[in-house]
């Protein structure tokens, strides 16, 4: 009885150890494959003085992204969006191109060995990872060629985006944010796209 005893005492502690010692699982890297159809965009608008505003726009009509292993592909017009406030007028392009899913720290890591930061670029950079992922964000989208080009009665600029946090993810259902960016959300590139 003493024997039986000891063994499922030692059983039970073994299981204890066990279940104590696992890591914790890591949430696989989500998938973009499929067809994805804009559903619309906020996007970041100087006005007349210089001060950043986010207007939501509509999508053109049938436009999308189709996702597959790695690249993508534009469904539909390349110029899905475009915003005229004030005499001047944004247009986002994109252009079908590669893509990768990666981490928020493998991409940080990418950027801080790639652009060799000083101290304090480090430091404001880091506490940009930081924000991100307080907001819950853990996922990160390289697209290959996004461009919003702003046309105004003087000048013609254009900006690349190409790294984009996965905001939210779902069956249905996926939100694209600009990354990284030390404004406030409210201020950030968001595309939302519905399969």
């Amino acid at each position: 009885m003493k024997k039986s005893i000891l063994m499922l005492a030692f059983f039970a502690i073994s299981l204890l150890i066990g279940s104590c010692s696992k890591t914790a699982e890591v949430a696989p890297k989500p998938s973009l494959v499929g067809v994805w159809k804009y559903k619309n965009a906020r996007i970041p608008y100087k006005d007349a003085s210089g001060k950043t505003l986010t207007v939501d726009v509509a999508p053109k009509a049938g436009t999308g992204i189709e996702f597959k292993a790695s690249e993508y592909v534009i469904t539909g017009n390349n110029q899905p969006f475009v915003v005229t406030k004030l005499g001047e007028t944004q247009t986002l392009q994109i252009k079908s191109s590669t893509y990768s899913v990666s981490t928020v720290d493998e991409i940080a890591a990418e950027i801080t060995k790639a652009l060799a930061l000083n101290a304090t670029e480090k430091k404001d950079f880091d506490a940009q990872i930081v924000a991100l992922k307080k907001e819950g964000i853990n996922y990160v989208a390289t697209l290959g060629d996004f461009e919003i080009t702003s046309k105004s009665s003087t000048i013609t600029a254009s900006v690349g985006w190409d790294l984009f946090s996965i905001k939210s993810i779902t069956a249905n259902q996926l939100v694209l944010e600009f990354f990284p960016d030390d404004s406030p959300a409210a201020e950030r590139m968001q595309i939302t796209l519905e399969k």
